[in-house]
């Protein structure tokens, strides 16, 4: 066969044209290989062909949809983490404490799950792919060296297959870097990497294109570390762990899963916990910058609850309680009164507080004082001694409870059952 003739059995058969792009990818990863060695497959050809084609399928999709689409949902579906480095805000995430009849049952679920998972066309495929064997599965330390391999953040699983390279057993490193200048002066970025294995010690070497200036096709592959922490690496798609990201994707979207929960489970074949009960904190500074040059800065901070309908609702009101007191300082978490909430809005509505310094205060407190006499009389400060002393001092606790109250920052809050008085 001939190359136009391996595309055109392809094309009938998965009823469709290859973009020039897809096609070239197909050629350099499989059919290139498969015309000069008659001991490959055809249906691994077939297969790489199928995944090009359905991710050539989704990226249109994606593309066509382009502007009724939220973007942080655009990203997620394509890999691409938000960048955090410069956003101040914090985030925390816990699964409390369990009944052992409710952590028992969730094992039960998260293990019947794992074995749906492992049914799933897409994990199976994945498997045979780089592993196998559609039921194939790397050790935990075999996992992390697989993700940390140079070589299969960057290369396709058929480079793998036809240098017969051990996926859990290998090493590789990047070597030299170097940049080519091509027709009109435009320049790629390329490096070389060198792979090893037991039965080739001296190791072979490959030119790739680097991942500088090619993020197009380059995705995150979102996965827990070996210190048990939440990591990202930028891979290319058509590698051995593009093609796990993809998975990853799509498994996240079927399941109750996280993509770095459903990357490891697809490696290991370990089943992801499911927790009833999920409790994540926000913490979110903000500044105001005003025309004068000041700035307003304060704080919010924000708690999610995600429960799965089974669990007792005593689980869940104990569980936010032991966070709320872990979040806000003591009394922080008492109910505000009617008296200082009215307080606080009669104020707001007359003046602008971002102006009532000292010299403000002193100029309208008895006027305000008044008027609130006169509107809320069984609430009123004319009958104390000092009233605007006590008005003023009313609003600014109501003020600090309200918008500026001693939120914790997630990184430092103190773990359950700590001294509450430390």
């Amino acid at each position: 066969m001939t190359a136009e003739e391996v595309r055109a059995e392809l094309e009938e058969q998965l009823g469709g044209p290859f973009a020039e792009a897809t096609w070239k990818r197909l050629y350099d990863d499989e059919v290139k290989y498969f015309l000069n060695n008659q001991d490959v497959a055809w249906q691994d050809v077939k297969q790489r062909a199928e995944d090009l084609f359905e991710y050539e399928r989704e990226l249109r999709q994606e593309l066509a949809s382009d502007a009724g689409t939220d973007a942080r949902t655009k990203r997620r579906r394509l890999g691409q983490r938000k960048n955090r480095e410069d956003q101040e805000m914090a985030e925390e995430q816990w699964f409390p404490q369990l009944s052992r009849t409710t952590e028992l049952r969730a094992k039960v679920y998260g293990e019947y799950l794992a074995k749906v998972a492992a049914d799933d066309l897409n994990v199976a495929r994945y498997r045979k792919s780089v592993l196998g064997e559609p039921a194939a599965t790397l050790t935990p330390s075999q996992a992390h060296s697989l993700i940390r391999s140079a070589a299969a953040q960057t290369l396709p699983p058929g480079f793998f297959r036809r240098m017969r390279i051990p996926v859990g057993d290998h090493s590789a490193e990047f070597l030299d870097y170097e940049f080519d200048v091509g027709e009109g002066e435009s320049g790629k970025d390329y490096v070389t990497i060198r792979v090893r294995w037991t039965e080739n010690p001296e190791g072979i070497l490959k030119r790739i294109r680097s991942a500088v200036g090619a993020r197009a096709y380059h995705s995150w592959l979102e996965f827990r570390n070996e210190d048990g922490e939440d990591d990202s690496i930028l891979v290319q798609r058509s590698s051995v762990l593009g093609e796990l990201q993809r998975v990853a994707n799509r498994l996240a979207e079927q399941f109750p899963w996280r993509e770095d929960q459903a990357a490891w489970f697809t490696l290991t074949g370990v089943p992801p916990l499911v927790s009833p009960i999920k409790i994540r904190y926000k913490w979110h500074p903000a500044r105001v910058h005003h025309p004068s040059g000041d700035t307003t800065r304060f704080t919010y901070g924000e708690v999610t609850i995600s429960v799965v309908p089974w669990v007792p609702e005593t689980s869940v009101s104990e569980a936010y309680f032991n966070l709320q007191r872990r979040i806000l300082q003591v009394l922080q978490n008492q109910p505000l009164e009617r008296p200082g909430l009215e307080l606080l809005r009669f104020v707001i509505q007359q003046e602008d507080p971002l102006r009532l310094d000292r010299a403000r205060r002193r100029k309208v407190g008895r006027k305000l004082v008044e008027a609130w006499d006169r509107k809320y009389p069984h609430w009123a400060y004319g009958e104390g001694t000092r009233p605007t002393d006590a008005f003023w001092e009313a609003y600014r606790d109501a003020e600090r409870q309200v918008m500026h109250p001693l939120w914790t920052h997630p990184r430092k809050l103190r773990q359950p059952g700590a001294d509450e008085s430390a």
